[in-house]
Formats: C-alpha cells, sequence, structure tokens
C-alpha cells in the first residue's frame, strides 16, 4: 500500500509539472503580442523588455529572500545561477526582442517552437541525450518547417528580415544551453531560489543597460498607455511563467518539458490574429504546420 501510495504521488507530481510546463508556455508565449501592444504605443521591443524586467525585479528579490530564510544556499550557488540567469533570461530574451523589432509576432512563434528541437541536440551534446534515427528524422522536419517559414512574406514586410530571424534563432540556441545546464542548480538550490536568482541577475542587466543607453528617463516616466501593458508582461508573462516552466525542467527534464512546451508557441499566431490583426502567409501556416509535426513525433520518440 505504501508503495502504490508512492506511485500515486509520483504521478501526480509528474501531472503537476506537465500541467506547470503546458501552462507557463502560454503564458510566456503571449510575451510578444503584449510587446507588440507596446510598441504600437511607441516603445521599442527592447524598451519592453527592460521596462518589464524592472517591473518583475522587486517580485523575485522577494522570492530569493524567502527562499534562503528557509533554506541557507551556498554563495557560489547563487552566482553560478546568476551568471546562467544573464545568458538564458537576459542575453536570450535581448536577442529575441531584437529580432522581434523586425518581424512578426507570428513568424517570431514560428522560430521559437523549434526551440525544443535545440534542447535536445544540445542535451545530446552534453550526453544527456541519445539521437536516434527517429529523432533525427523528427528534428529535420522541424527545420525544414522553419526555412518554409522564413522564406515567405512576413505580414506586411516584404520578407522575413534576415537579421530579425537569425536574431531570434541565436537566442533560442542560448536558451537552449541555459535549460539544460539548469537542471542541476535547481536540483541543489530549489526552482524558487534558482529561478529567483537567475531572474533577478538579468532584471539587474537590464537595468544597467538603461542607463549606459540613456533609456532611464523612459524606465522612470513610461507613456501611460504603455505601464498596464508592461506590468502584464512583467507578472503574468515573465514572473509567472518563469516559476511554471522551470519546476517543469526540474520535474521532467528538459528534453521531455521542451516538447511539452510547445503548446504555447501553437496557440500564438492565433491570439496575434485576434489581437493584433496579423495574418499568416501560406508559407508560415505550412511551415508551422511541419514544426508541429516535427514536435509531436520528438514527443513519442520514447514510445
Amino acid at each position: 500500500m505504501e508503495r502504490n501510495d508512492g506511485q500515486e504521488d509520483n504521478r501526480q507530481g509528474v501531472m503537476f509539472a506537465v500541467i506547470a510546463a503546458i501552462v507557463g508556455s502560454i503564458l510566456f508565449s503571449c510575451k510578444g503580442i503584449l510587446t507588440k501592444a507596446g510598441m504600437a504605443h511607441g516603445a521599442t521591443a527592447l524598451g519592453m523588455l527592460s521596462l518589464r524586467m524592472v517591473y518583475a525585479a522587486p517580485v523575485y528579490a522577494a522570492v530569493l529572500m524567502w527562499s534562503l530564510r528557509r533554506k541557507p544556499i551556498p554563495t557560489k550557488h547563487v552566482a553560478q545561477a546568476a551568471g546562467l540567469g544573464l545568458l538564458g533570461c537576459y542575453l536570450s530574451p535581448t536577442l529575441n526582442f531584437y529580432g522581434l523589432g523586425m518581424v512578426s509576432a507570428s513568424l517570431e512563434r514560428v522560430l521559437i517552437h523549434a526551440c525544443p528541437a535545440l534542447i535536445i541536440l544540445v542535451a545530446w551534446f552534453y550526453g544527456r541525450e541519445k539521437l536516434s534515427r527517429f529523432t533525427l528524422a523528427a528534428l529535420a522536419v522541424c527545420y525544414a518547417g522553419v526555412t518554409l517559414s522564413c522564406l515567405g512574406r512576413d505580414g506586411g514586410h516584404a520578407n522575413a528580415n534576415p537579421v530579425g530571424v537569425a536574431s531570434i534563432l541565436v537566442g533560442c540556441i542560448v536558451y537552449a544551453f541555459f535549460v539544460v545546464a539548469s537542471v542541476g542548480m535547481q536540483r541543489k538550490m530549489g526552482t524558487f531560489a534558482f529561478t529567483s536568482s537567475a531572474m533577478l541577475a538579468s532584471s539587474l542587466a537590464c537595468s544597467v543597460q538603461n542607463v549606459v543607453c540613456g533609456s532611464t528617463a523612459f524606465m522612470l516616466h513610461p507613456p501611460r498607455e504603455i505601464v498596464p501593458i508592461a506590468i502584464a508582461l512583467a507578472l503574468l508573462c515573465t514572473v509567472a511563467p518563469a516559476y511554471l516552466t522551470t519546476y517543469g525542467f526540474r520535474v521532467l527534464g528538459a528534453s521531455k518539458s521542451a516538447v511539452y512546451s510547445m503548446v504555447g508557441p501553437l496557440l500564438t499566431p492565433v491570439l496575434a490574429m485576434l489581437v493584433l490583426g496579423e495574418r499568416m502567409s501560406a508559407p508560415q501556416v505550412g511551415g508551422f504546420a511541419l514544426v508541429f509535426t516535427g514536435g509531436i513525433l520528438l514527443s513519442r520518440r520514447g514510445a
């Protein structure tokens, strides 16, 4: 009976992690929608990134202090988490937001949809994942879809801006390395402490960037119309999904959690059409279908 109870608890824990990964993915995927909404009021993509991190910083600081009071954590672990945060939570989003200013939110989500495949490749690079022929075929389908999407017309742009596309893809690669490396650190520190340390370091980096770039005035006195959008971006699309997705990575592992996180990008083109009035071209629809098919194949590779 005890063994059955333990198995039941384990199944419930895994199910909660799956739900966390899916919900976190959906919330995080709304980032591009809200960013575009802020840009419609005169903000830049990088300005929205900085504003959301500034508004999110107090939450991360409070959770980190609470975590450290509950359980002492070696300073070196906090420093390592902060270093990973600068890569995965600052550099990667910065590249993503930079590219988002050149392509539509729909295309950005198609490109982000390749993240699970990248995470599996990085996990294989570190010896944590095996690449079978089935996996390689599924990865090929994913990247064929990305290529097709980038060749098509991109909303109001003449073509998918190659600089924007490259910036988003490089950001995805950086994030993939962050995800794989973060799993081990989470097991040492706990989800709340690790996530708070990583995201707080990212928030501080954004603040330094604002001072260097002379954007302090925008941070202190943003346009009134942008404030509620930035708050929603910070709390709903940054703080909440950060804790949910990292918990999913910890329980499910990087590869499995990444596959479940494909649900968010699946819904974003629909939201972009409803909220922003964007339209996906035929090549982007076809590319999206290929990427999604590749993700389904990846989720079944162990079956």
